[in-house]
């Protein structure tokens, strides 16, 4: 089944600077994956799961290679990379909360709650047409 998975985000800094991100799984298939490139003044943070694991990380001329983790499960075809990996981990934590009866990194809901309010503070704003500020 082939779905759009699609955002695009416009931030502004609070020294001026732009960011802009998009993501999208709704493209040629030739070009379709998860990939990512953060830019700034003196460089460039890329990712691309078609390079399996691998992040381009460049600093004005100075170019690194960084390899990630292993993964336990192999992802989908053009999922990000550890995507098949981050339910695994949820499910054990889930467990290990379980079982210990502990508190643990698992959301609360009130994490949820809150993650809410912000969207809505983020859909009434971009309606008033303000802009929003991040601290």
């Amino acid at each position: 089944m082939q779905v759009d998975d699609h955002s695009e985000t416009f931030f502004m800094t609070s020294n001026g600077q732009y960011i802009h991100i998009e993501t999208s799984k709704a493209c040629d298939e030739d070009l379709c994956g998860f990939y990512i490139t953060i830019t700034g003044r003196s460089g460039e943070i890329k990712f691309s799961s078609k390079n399996e694991g691998v992040v381009t990380v460049s600093n004005n001329d100075i170019q690194e290679i960084v390899q990630l983790d292993d993964r336990i499960y192999i992802d989908p075809e053009n999922e990000f990379y550890g995507w098949k990996d981050s339910f695994y981990y949820s499910h054990i934590k889930l467990l290990e909360a379980i079982k210990n009866r502990k508190e643990t990194a698992i959301s609360t809901f009130e994490d949820g709650l809150k993650a809410q309010e912000v969207l809505e503070h983020c859909i009434n704003s971009y309606q008033q047409k303000q802009y929003i500020e991040f601290r």
